[in-house]
């Protein structure tokens, strides 16, 4: 029997057909993980930079900006699963609009140190729906712990206002409070540098050096029932 010839409608419907997937694909393999802002990496980039991290560090970011419900037993058991190397804690909630425009920032820190650093999330004064929303969207690549009352910051010197980013150094202590989001990448690295003695990798065009940041920083969001507070170096 001889091979009936395609018709023209029918070589027009492949070749869109094709051209559609095609699109597809570029749209998939091109479009950036939702809810990243354009200089953050995302999360094949993430992800990458990770790959090299410890156990112990790959098993806390393999839950992603999942919300831990632990109480303080729970939550001093799990960093003392991160002993030996810094902790970096932010501290934040939905209600905070400085905090959104600090994620980025923190995508960007892990990124860059979470081979060597763990990286938590502290979310206090919040409701489920509020913080699912703001994770979705500005996720920061790391958990969090839901802090209601603030009772686990209270323990880290830091209740009151948002954003604040509590640093423990490898023994687990709190070496400071930073009041306030951080601008950019290499503001961060100044405090993990000065306080847990991590090497920054930003640095100065001209001499290759990390350049401290002299701005003033700015003053914490007030949390929703009007408490505000300074950071305090720790115990």
């Amino acid at each position: 029997m001889p091979r009936r010839r395609p018709t023209r409608r029918t070589v027009l419907a492949t070749a869109t057909a094709a051209v559609l997937v095609a699109l597809t694909i570029g749209v998939l393999q091109s479009d950036p993980t939702p809810g990243v802002a354009d200089d953050a990496p995302d999360a094949t980039e993430l992800r990458r930079s990770l790959a090299d991290a410890p156990p112990v560090l790959r098993d806390l970011y393999a839950r992603g900006d999942r919300i831990l419900e632990l109480d303080r037993a729970g939550f001093t058991d799990l960093l003392g699963t991160l002993r030996g190397r810094p902790v970096v804690i932010n501290k934040w909630g939905s209600w905070c609009g400085p905090c959104r425009d600090e994620f980025p920032v923190l995508r960007r820190a892990l990124a860059t140190h979470g081979t060597t650093v763990a990286f938590l999330g502290l979310n206090v004064e919040d409701t489920p729906s509020g913080r699912a929303a703001f994770l979705r969207g500005a996720p920061a690549g790391y958990p969090h712990v839901e802090d209601t009352d603030q009772t686990l910051a209270t323990d880290l010197d830091a209740r009151g206002g948002s954003p604040m980013t509590i640093f423990l150094d490898a023994r687990g202590r709190v070496v400071h409070v930073k009041a306030g989001p951080y601008a950019d990448l290499a503001d961060l690295e100044d405090d993990l540098h000065r306080y847990v003695g991590v090497a920054p990798t930003t640095s100065d065009t001209t001499t290759g050096t990390a350049t401290p940041s002299t701005a003033t920083p700015p003053t914490p969001t007030p949390a929703p029932d009007g408490a505000t507070t300074t950071g305090r170096t720790g115990r």
